[in-house]
């Protein structure tokens, strides 16, 4: 007798994989693509910060096409600061946690759901959209100038489990 598996893995909707991959990681490399050939052209190097997620660095329940998005973003963005670097253009990415907008609350913000995520977090709380823009105006300004091809975790030290 076979028992039936409940998780997002057999469970998972290859449409909706390959929507979310379309969205988070083509959509990033298309980005990048045309951005840079302009950067390569004017020739004055440039910088890029790619919106991950802390979902690219950990396993997160449920979370396996947003994940694996993320996760090929990371590679597009190491892959892309290799190559670029020689155009002076900086690649790097931030991978932040949950930030608590009207969008993500009908989730995150159920007790079963955030209790036990909050508590794995050092800090124990969600980001804010300010916490997240800060890094990226930093990664992208001239006091950034020798950081390229790096992942910067916004998330409470959640990853440092």
């Amino acid at each position: 007798m076979v028992l039936p598996c409940r998780s997002t893995v057999t469970l998972s909707d290859t449409a909706i994989f390959d929507k979310v991959i379309t969205v988070n990681a083509r959509g990033a490399l298309l980005v990048t693509k045309y951005a840079t050939r302009q950067m390569v052209a004017i020739g004055k190097g440039g910088a890029i910060v790619n919106v991950s997620s802390q979902a690219a660095l950990v396993a997160l329940d449920g979370h396996i096409s947003y994940g694996s998005s993320k996760a090929a973003l990371e590679n597009i963005t190491r892959c892309s600061a290799l190559e670029l670097g020689k155009y002076n253009i900086r690649v790097n990415s931030v991978n932040p946690t949950v930030v608590m907008t009207p969008i993500s609350s009908g989730h995150w913000s159920q007790p079963h759901v955030a209790e036990p995520f909050l508590k794995q977090m050092p800090l124990g709380r969600w980001a804010t959209e300010d916490e997240v823009a800060g890094p990226i105006v930093f990664l992208l300004s001239d006091a950034a100038s020798m950081i390229t091809g790096i992942h910067l975790p916004i998330d409470g030290g959640y990853t440092c489990r």
